[in-house]
This record gives C-alpha cells, structure tokens and sequence, in this order.
C-alpha cells in the first residue's frame, strides 16, 4: 500500500538530517592563503614593458618644454610641448593629483590628453616623473634638480621628491644653502630633509651671511637666523656684520628695521669692548 504523503516528507527531512550530521562529523580541509612574493615585481615588469612598447597607452600627459613654461616663447608663437604616452590606471594609482584629473568632478581629460598646467611641470621633469611612474628610478644632477623636485611635488610623487631633497642636502655648501633650503621649504620635503639642511646653515653661518642669499633675504627671515641659539660663529660680533651687511644692500628701506633687529637679536653682553668699539 503506497505511503501518505506525510510519511514522505518525514523520511525526506530525516535523511536530510542525516546528511547535514555526517557533513558536520567529516574533517574539515585546512584552508591557507599563499602569496607570491615576485608578484608585485612581476606586475611592475609587465607594465613597464607595455609603456616602453607603447602598448595599450591610453591616455597622454602633457606639458611646456622648459624653453617655453609660460605656454609660449611669444605672442604669435605656437605653444611647445612634450608629450608622454602612458596608461591612465597606472598615472591614477600612483599620483593622487593626476587621478583627480582623470576622474571624478575636476576631470580634465580632452580627447585622450591631459594638459598640466602651464609652468607646473617642465617637459624634461614629465619624461622622468614617467620613468618614476614604472621603474620607482629616475636621473637627477645639479643642474635638473629643482625642475624634478617641482615635478615630483605638483605630482604627488613622494618618493621622487625624496630623492631629490638627498640630492639637494648631499650638494649644500655656504653658498647655495639659502636657495635650496627654501626650496625643500616651498615644495613640502620631509620636516626631517629641512632641518638637516637648518642645521648644516647655522653651522657655516659666517661663510652663508656673506654669500648674496644673504642680502636678499625679507626681514622676517633675517630675524629668524639671527634668533638662532645654535649659529656657529666666532664672536657674537659675526651677527652683528651679517645684519649691517643685510642693512646696508638696501639702506633706504631697511634702515628702520635695524634698530628694532638690532636690539632683538644682537647680543651685546657678549660683545668684547674692542668690538663694541
């Protein structure tokens, strides 16, 4: 005699049950996660290949040659550029300010070309912001590191801007130490990078105050250094002829801020007679 419908559907569940209790005793497989540690290079490899190929680029990075930075060499002169090809998703991965250009609301892609700013990054730098971009390398020298060191800044690229902060403090001597501190100070360098270069000023502070940087220094920055407690000089007397010196480039206009740094920051108990004389 067949079976009610009812008996069914209780033998159903209790093999279902049976099932679920014989999956529940069985030993569960160990689960690990591996990881490749030449993926990452790997990775890197291909892309740089595809670029150097020219491969799959799709979008081109553009900026003024560095004989033109305002745009154009004159008013009837057509604009220079240099041009670089490379993938959009690696220019956005590794450059927050670009992937701002590429996507989201201040987008500013025409036609496959994004044009940086006129004066932002030199034509030569954005060939070796580029390079950085796929290798993590790049060339600098004297002569390229204040163009690349602009570059890297307008682009985000940190590790680009530390290398050139190392090729700035490695060259700083008395007579460029002004110009490059301001320099690693404009563009944002590691707080680490622009107290090493304080510190190797104040430590030839005589050689530097006798240099042009000096003299043209405004009269806030004057007043920092000579509040310093760590300048390195011979005599207080030193501070006292940086400051006339710096007085004494442009007398009309800085004569009335002698007195006030004078008695701000020249220490006159440690002055001898014969140099107060």
């Amino acid at each position: 005699m067949p079976g009610s419908k009812g008996s069914k559907r209780r033998r159903t569940a209790a093999a279902a049950g049976s099932d679920a209790a014989a999956s529940s005793a069985a030993p569960q497989t160990a689960v690990e996660r591996l990881t490749d540690q030449s993926h990452a290079e790997a990775l890197r490899k291909g892309l740089e290949r595809l670029w150097r190929d020219d491969k799959l680029c799709d979008l081109v990075l553009r900026a003024a040659s560095a004989c033109d930075a305002a745009g154009a060499s004159a008013a009837d002169a057509e604009p220079t550029y240099t041009e670089v090809r490379v993938h959009a998703v690696v220019a956005a991965a590794v450059s927050k300010p670009l992937e701002g250009m590429i996507v989201g609301p201040m987008a500013s892609v025409r036609e496959g070309v994004l044009t940086l700013g006129p004066g932002a990054v030199d034509g030569a730098a954005l060939l070796e912001a580029a390079k950085f971009m796929y290798t993590g390398s790049f060339e600098v020298g004297e002569d390229t590191v204040f163009s690349l060191l602009a570059a890297a800044n307008y682009l985000g690229l940190d590790g680009m801007k530390g290398g050139c902060a190392k090729v700035m403090l490695e060259n700083l001597t008395p007579q460029n130490a002004l110009g490059l501190l301001e320099a690693l100070t404009q563009y944002a360098c590691a707080k680490e990078s622009i107290e090493e270069a304080e510190a190797s000023v104040a430590a030839a502070f005589e050689e530097m105050a006798a240099e042009d940087e000096w003299i043209v220094l405004d009269e806030a920055a004057v007043r920092s250094w000579l509040s310093r407690s760590d300048l390195r000089m011979k005599s207080e007397a030193a501070a006292f002829d940086a400051l006339v010196r710096w007085t004494e480039h442009r007398p009309a206009e800085r004569e009335g801020s002698f007195a006030s740094l004078f008695g701000a920051v020249v220490r006159l108990p440690q002055l001898s007679m014969d140099e107060l004389e």
